[in-house]
C-alpha cells in the first residue's frame, strides 16, 4: 500500500529529524522535493523498494535545502499523479498535516 501522508506525525517527525542530522535520506527512506511536479525517477524508485527489503519516500522536502517543507507542495495533486503512474495500487488519500482528514479515501 502506498500512503502519502501517514497517519503517525510522530513517526514522520523522528523520520525527518534523522535525515535533517544526518543530511542525506538513507538506503530505506528516500526523498525528493516534487516542486515541479511528478518526479520522473518516482516510480524506479517505488519499484527498488518493492523489488528489495521496502522503504519510505516522502515527497515535498528538499534535500538539498536541509529537508525543509517545499513552498506551496499539493500533496493531493501529487496523490492524484501517483495514482494514475501506479493503476490498480490501493492508495490512502493524503492528509492535511494539522489533522483534518480528507473527504474521500481511495
Amino acid at each position: 500500500m502506498i500512503v502519502v501522508w501517514d497517519d503517525d506525525q510522530a513517526e514522520i517527525a523522528e523520520i525527518i529529524g534523522s535525515l535533517r542530522s544526518q543530511d542525506t535520506d538513507t538506503r530505506a527512506v528516500e526523498v525528493k522535493a516534487a516542486a515541479g511536479g511528478f518526479p520522473k525517477k518516482l516510480v524506479r524508485s517505488i519499484s527498488a523498494f518493492a523489488n528489495g527489503t521496502g522503504g519510505i519516500i516522502i515527497l515535498g522536502l528538499d534535500e538539498d535545502n536541509g529537508f525543509v517543507t517545499v513552498p506551496d507542495f499539493d500533496a493531493t495533486a501529487m496523490a492524484d499523479a501517483l495514482a494514475g503512474a501506479c493503476p490498480g495500487w490501493r492508495m490512502r488519500r493524503p492528509r492535511d498535516p494539522v489533522g483534518s482528514r480528507p473527504d474521500r479515501h481511495c
